[in-house]
C-alpha cells in the first residue's frame, strides 16, 4: 500500500470508532424506559444524559409551522 492511503485508511477508522463511541451513549438513553431511569442511580442517568446527544426540535417533533399567503393583497 501506498504510504498516503494508508494515512486516510488509519484517520477514517479513527474517526468512525470516535462517532460510534459517541453514539453509544445516545443509544443507551434512548433505549431506556421510564421504570429503568426511575431505578437508575441519578448521577449515573444525569452522566448518561448529559453525555447523550440532543436531539433538536426537527428531530424531537416539537414545532409545526404552516405559511400562508395573504391574496387579499396581491394586486
Amino acid at each position: 500500500m501506498k504510504q498516503g492511503f494508508t494515512w486516510k485508511f488509519l484517520i477514517i477508522f479513527i474517526v468512525l470508532l470516535l462517532a460510534i463511541w459517541q453514539i453509544s451513549y445516545t443509544i443507551k438513553f434512548m433505549g431506556l424506559t421510564e421504570q429503568q431511569k426511575a431505578k437508575m442511580d441519578p448521577v449515573k442517568l444525569s452522566r448518561l444524559e448529559n453525555r447523550a446527544i440532543h436531539l433538536g426540535l426537527d428531530l424531537s417533533g416539537g414545532m409545526h409551522i404552516i405559511l400562508e399567503v395573504d391574496k387579499s393583497k396581491l394586486r
